[in-house]
């Protein structure tokens, strides 16, 4: 007899044999007597296997990251983690340990896995190990899985920059994320498997980046986790301490979750960590470090290697003569912590981007860049950040470096030249070809008269657009759907006020009117009538469904807001530019020659794609990155570059923008080429205008003067600065320097160039001479408001409130109303005024001060500063030490 057992079933045969075992196959011959049992193992179901396929995946890729990054070899690096109650929601329900303090991933697996909820909260400063720790218990919990037979839940490390929790929820969001990375799952009941694993809480997510969140979204992510986590859902999430810590003041952070915090490396740690991962031939040449980290555990050296990326950074360093350890011992060269960091810190970027194939399950291989040049690109970023005092790295603002800027005019002229000849030649062969006569009124919109129709035609959509958006009009524009249009119109009709709407629509109605009545009495008046409408009016309401610019700070990724703006630029030079051109055609077809009528269409078309794809941030980008690549100073490939750069740990990204991951390296990095300014981080800028007198450097206080120390504002001698015990303020006259208006300037003159160089009156003396009475009139605006009294400006800090005075203008907030004071752009009628000013958002409830100083999404102004980010020490001293955690100085966490 033969049969089939069953796969892997375990066969138990008495009586005339014994077989205990695991067989597939039995061949029976002759007569079996006595008992037969076969025990064959239940079925996998469908989804189960679906897991278990999921886990494999998982596994060799971050295995593959592990072994990259070396968290793991020849073992990890022991940092101990302290349990933190404080910062933990119901800690008497929670915990991962008894003493609070754990060792070993293999511990907090334990825990984790035994606890009732299943959540943890993992903190530590830059460099402190999150991220391993992350990566190493995804991968601890997958080898229990998969080879310890555990049936807990698949780890799936994920960036929390990818969530946008207003708009998803979170099941929402990670089901799109596994059917977009793991699209080979095994179908079950003919589907792909996420919706069922993450409805059925086979997944154990592990979130990523908290920290690297603007304030606003962190909060939101808080929020949709706690709503979306039912009764054990587990979920562990990574964060700097002190991004959680402010979250956790005001009552947002993760509940039943145990909180973890990382400990710094003990010099005894660092001594056992590196001698076993030396080549047993190599260890003599550390034992002069050994012997100084065991003499002097306090010292500048053990300091320096307190943190895991520091000893990794030595280890990476050193790990093959003739680099030899003993450097760090040098005190001449390297005196203390700080020093130590900074020679360490050199070494990270050849270290990432080592010329070493990637691996073949490596999730994010990047590309093979060469170190030496990856050092200057990002020397170049990191100083360019620097000079404009921010830490945000935006594609769409690289036109602000030097190169771009001085170039922008010369190129612009350039390629106005040359798509002009182009077009001009079109229109000379067509005059030779085809002769036009007629008397009849616009009948003489020949195609040289389409092209300057198209032209002016298309800066006023623009400027209808810009008038609708404001000075967000200039950011990246959103993806927009043109089969959706009345959504597109819902959308953009929340990114203005009613203001700018009335100004958008007089921009369109009064010179839509004006020339219908100029018209009226004309036998063409049908036809000018069409020009209007379609030409005009409709191109108008498409730019403003097609320019409605993202919001960067929300936006998933700096590469996604780069196709949302390329994309716009395709449906404005494919949709709105097109209209405009049989506009020009129109004369001709209620005429009756519209065969006539299609070199106005090429043409009007010509003219306004050209300006608006040549002024719109696409063109910016294109510009700032063609210069700067020329010039050696950043590569090609710019994008592909940030990516890698992020991937190998050096970048992070923040919405729509980059930044570099430790503020330390940004510094060292940007003195590589001779600058060493601490830089500022940049906020994100108000939809809504301030409308303020921008009042020059620093402003100050209000009330008399209180007796004690008086002295000089360090920044503005014109600024008094009295102090008491739980009393700051500062006083004084500020001029008015308004350099707002300067902001519109390029726009104007690029408008002027193109419409000259298009139209072929590039050599008129006359048509440049209006681009230097431009300048003129911006440069006598700026002088006359200098030259006008200085306002009287107030500020006023104390352990109770806040409070400044502008001109007559008075506000006042009590610290119990106030959730957060911070640094942000300040706006006037939509344009960006170029200051920046201290605002506070207030709670719920608050009671705000006089419309004078409303600001946006929950912001009022406080007290306008300075043309930088930049505030005063005794300013930034006075509101450390009575806002406590409600101020976010413009320093990105380092």
């Amino acid at each position: 007899m033969t049969g089939d057992a069953g796969r892997g079933a375990r066969l138990h045969i008495q009586n005339q044999a014994v077989v205990d075992g695991t067989v597939g196959v039995l061949i029976q011959v002759g007569v079996l007597n006595g008992e037969f049992v076969v025990q064959a193992p239940a079925p996998v179901e469908p989804l189960e296997k679906a897991a278990d396929v999921l886990a494999r995946s998982v596994f060799a890729q971050w295995r593959e990251e592990a072994n990259t990054w070396n968290m793991a070899d020849p073992a990890p690096l022991k940092v101990s983690w302290a349990q933190r109650w404080d910062v933990a929601d119901h800690p008497e329900k929670v915990g991962a340990g008894g003493s609070g303090r754990i060792d070993g991933v293999e511990t907090i697996a334990g825990a984790f896995l035994a606890g009732e909820q299943r959540r943890l909260v993992i903190l530590g400063d830059a460099g402190a190990g999150k991220t391993t720790l992350a990566v190493l218990l995804a991968l601890e919990l997958l080898t229990r899985r998969l080879k310890d037979g555990e049936r807990h839940g698949v780890p799936l490390v994920l960036p929390l920059s990818d969530w946008d929790a207003e708009r998803h929820h979170f099941r929402t969001w990670l089901t799109q994320r596994v059917t977009a990375d793991y699209p080979g799952l095994p179908a079950v009941e003919g589907r792909h498997p996420a919706t069922r694993l993450v409805g059925d809480r086979r997944l154990i997510p592990i979130l990523e980046g908290l920290d690297e969140l603007p304030p606003h979204r962190r909060r939101a992510v808080l929020i949709g986790l706690n709503h979306a986590l039912a009764p054990g859902d587990p979920v562990v999430l990574t964060s700097r301490s002190a991004e959680y810590e402010a979250l956790s003041s005001s009552g947002h952070l993760v509940g039943s979750a145990a909180v973890v915090e990382a400990l710094p490396v003990t010099a005894e740690v660092v001594v056992e960590y590196l001698r076993l991962a030396t080549p047993p031939g190599l260890v003599h040449r550390w034992e002069p470090v050994f012997a100084e980290l065991r003499r002097h555990p306090a010292g500048p050296l053990a300091e320096a290697l307190s943190t895991p990326l520091m000893v990794w950074l030595a280890r990476r360093t050193y790990r093959n003569p003739p680099a030899d350890p003993g450097e760090l011992l040098d005190t001449r060269r390297l005196p203390d912590r700080a020093a130590i960091e900074d020679h360490l810190l050199d070494q990270i970027v050849p270290t990432v981007f080592a010329p070493t194939p990637p691996g073949p399950d490596r999730m994010h291989a990047s590309g093979q860049w060469n170190p030496g040049r990856a050092h200057r690109w990002l020397a170049f970023l990191a100083g360019y950040l620097t000079r404009r005092q921010t830490a945000e790295l935006a594609w769409w603002r690289l036109h602000t470096a030097a190169l771009p800027r001085v170039l922008g005019l010369p190129v612009l002229v350039v390629l106005g030249i040359v798509l002009g000849a182009m077009v001009n030649t079109v229109i000379s062969w067509h005059a030779s070809t085809a002769p036009r006569s007629g008397e009849l009124f616009l009948d003489t919109l020949g195609p040289s008269n389409a092209l300057f129709g198209g032209i002016v035609f298309g800066r006023a959509v623009q400027m209808a657009a810009l008038f609708w958006f404001g000075h967000r009009l200039w950011q990246p524009r959103r993806r927009a759907n043109p089969f959706r249009l009345g959504a597109a119109l819902r959308s953009a009709s929340r990114g203005t006020s009613l203001r700018r709407a009335l100004g958008a629509g007089a921009v369109v109605v009064v010179p839509s009117v004006v020339f219908s009545l100029w018209v009226l009495g004309d036998s063409m008046r049908d036809a000018s009538v069409l020009v209007v409408i379609l030409g005009y009016a409709v191109p108008a309401v498409l730019m403003v469904v097609f320019a409605a610019p993202s919001d960067a700070v929300d936006a998933p990724s700096p590469d996604a807001l780069l196709r949302a703006e390329r994309r716009s630029v395709g449906l404005t030079v494919g949709i709105v530019a097109p209209l405009i051109g049989l506009g020009q055609a129109a004369p001709d077809w209620v005429s009756g020659i519209g065969h006539r009528g299609w070199p106005e269409v090429f043409t009007g078309w010509f003219g306004a794609a050209a300006i608006l794809a040549l002024l719109s941030p696409w063109s910016r980008w294109q510009l700032s990155r063609c210069t700067l690549a020329l010039a050696g100073c950043l590569p090609w490939s710019l994008p592909e570059f940030l990516r890698d750069a992020h991937r190998n740990g050096l970048l992070q990204r923040s919405g729509g923008s980059y930044r570099f991951r430790n503020i330390r390296l940004q510094q060292r990095l940007a003195a590589t080429r001779g600058r060493s300014v601490v830089p500022h981080q940049r906020t994100a800028p108000s939809s809504r205008h301030v409308p303020v007198e921008s009042p020059g450097p620093i402003a100050a206080p209000v009330g008399r003067p209180q007796a004690g120390m008086v002295r000089s504002l360090s920044t503005n001698r014109n600024i008094r600065v009295y102090e008491t015990p739980g009393d700051f303020q500062a006083q004084g006259r500020a001029r008015r320097f308004v350099i707002a208006h300067w902001r519109a300037l390029p726009m104007f003159i690029g408008g002027w160039v193109l419409l000259n160089t298009l139209t072929g009156r590039w050599t008129d003396p006359v048509a440049w001479a209006w681009v230097f009475v431009l300048v003129g009139v911006w440069i006598l605006i700026t002088l006359v408001s200098y030259l006008l009294p200085g306002k009287w400006v107030g500020l006023r800090i104390t352990t109770e409130f806040v409070e400044s005075t502008l001109g007559r203008k008075r506000s006042h907030h009590r610290w119990e109303d106030v959730e957060q004071i911070a640094i942000r752009k300040i706006f006037r009628r939509g344009v960006d005024s170029g200051y920046y000013g201290l605002h506070v958002r207030l709670h719920p409830g608050a009671p705000p001060p006089s419309s004078y100083f409303a600001g946006a999404d929950g912001w009022w102004l406080v007290l306008p500063m300075a043309v930088n980010q930049a505030v005063p020490p005794e300013v930034a001293a006075a509101l450390a030490r009575y806002a406590g955690l409600r101020w976010q100085p413009p320093i990105p966490p380092g």
